[in-house]
């Protein structure tokens, strides 16, 4: 019985700190990549994008509107 009671004292802290942890990270989508970095691989390009309707940033703004209003990145084709 105290063998069971430590193991599920043990199991329950360590869902815990794995919560914790998973809290912590934070992911970034290919789009925000691209925002951060102002869209210096694409600048002066010819760009065609494969997407769907989820295809959106961490605000929900739609891939295709973040691209269309990029500086210096020319959207030419939609694929989906």
């Amino acid at each position: 019985m105290k063998k069971s009671v430590f193991f599920l004292c043990l199991l329950f802290l360590s869902v815990q700190a794995i919560s914790v942890q998973a809290q912590k990270i934070r992911i970034k989508t290919g789009i925000g990549v691209l925002k951060d970095d102002q869209f210096s691989i694409l600048k002066g390009k010819r760009v065609g994008l494969i997407t769907n309707p989820t295809g959106v940033d961490n605000n929900l703004k739609s891939t295709i509107d973040i691209l269309h209003e990029a500086p210096n990145v020319q959207l030419v084709a939609l694929y989906g």
